[in-house]
């Protein structure tokens, strides 16, 4: 896996002023010729494109050797601000295929008032496989661990040793825990796991086929002895598999016969999923981190060590592999 931070192009003079940007102006009317290295050589007719094309020309070179060092199933994340994403895209689709881009990530950093009219408050990070085909044959994929399910389960701990087995009152205390956080904690994102039995957390799922059809039939409450009712598309699943859930204590049903069962999902059974292509991460803590670390302020837009250990962990990186950070 590799992750780069390349110096974003926002028309400052530029300090990768080597010999591809000289050859770029050699080849001014020749676009896609090479260099005596076999460098592909990227031209801009625009009249603002000299800072374009020595991006450019700097970036490509050191992409093709990028791919060089992966493995079959690696894969590199890229940082760009809107100035270059584009023709960022646009390389990348060149040297690595557009059947292997995996996706186009969008990371909201944290408002900026520094702005005359929209205050541009992300930045992006391109994905491309190595080799996508590998990757697919080899059943490969990525999940990452939900967030802010520790603070879920301390809280879930600490209301149980408060109210022992009264569940009303933990799922009440829970939901209570739920609503007093502020907008943007990543446990307010699992607020629908508020129902709580011997097995743990779980929220009451749709126990009905999706799209309607399923198979109808009946169950009988736990406690009346009486049919329950029967949603209007049919049961998710087979009499026998219902047999089997009701026995597992899998089935949650409600007071009585007139309501229609919820299937019990676990908080602790669905901690993974995959990742979303937008997160929000105030880019403004690892600022402060960094300087905190490093006793001044080094770096001018350090980026959040916290988001790269995300990249890492779900994109499958595990002891023995490398992880390569130019930043």
């Amino acid at each position: 896996m590799i992750y780069i931070d390349p110096p974003y192009n926002t028309g400052n003079d530029f300090i990768y002023e080597d010999d591809f940007s000289q050859k770029a102006e050699a080849y001014a009317d020749n676009s896609g010729q090479t260099d005596e290295e076999g460098n592909r050589l990227v031209q801009n007719s625009e009249s603002n494109g000299r800072f374009h094309t020595d991006w450019l020309n700097m970036m490509y070179p050191r992409l093709r050797l990028a791919k060089d060092l992966l493995t079959e199933d690696g894969v590199i994340f890229i940082s760009i601000d809107e100035n270059e994403i584009n023709t960022l895209k646009n390389i990348c689709d060149e040297i690595f295929g557009q059947w292997n881009f995996v996706a186009e990530l969008i990371w909201s950093a944290g408002r900026k008032n520094d702005s005359k009219y929209i205050s541009i408050s992300h930045e992006y990070i391109l994905c491309y496989f190595k080799n996508a085909q590998y990757v697919s044959d080899h059943q490969i994929v990525w999940r990452e661990k939900k967030q802010g399910l520790d603070a879920i389960y301390s809280t879930y701990e600490s209301l149980r040793k408060k109210y022992g087995s009264d569940v009303a009152a933990i799922e009440k205390g829970l939901k209570d825990w739920y609503k007093s956080l502020p907008d943007g904690h990543p446990a307010k994102d699992h607020a629908h796991y508020n129902r709580v039995d011997e097995n743990g957390i779980f929220f009451a799922d749709n126990i009905s086929w999706p799209g309607g059809g399923g198979p109808k039939y009946k169950v009988l409450h736990p406690v009346t002895g009486k049919p329950v009712k029967v949603p209007s598309r049919g049961w998710i699943t087979n009499e026998n598999t219902m047999k089997k859930w009701i026995a597992k204590g899998r089935v949650y049903f409600g007071k009585d016969e007139n309501t229609v069962p919820t299937l019990k999902s676990y908080l602790k059974e669905r901690e993974y999923s995959v990742p979303y292509s937008v997160f929000y991460k105030d880019g403004r803590a690892a600022s402060k981190r960094l300087t905190t670390l490093m006793g001044n302020k080094v770096f001018e837009n350090p980026k959040d060590e916290e988001i790269i250990k995300r990249m890492i962990e779900f994109s499958g990186t595990s002891e023995n592999d490398i992880s390569s950070l130019q930043l």
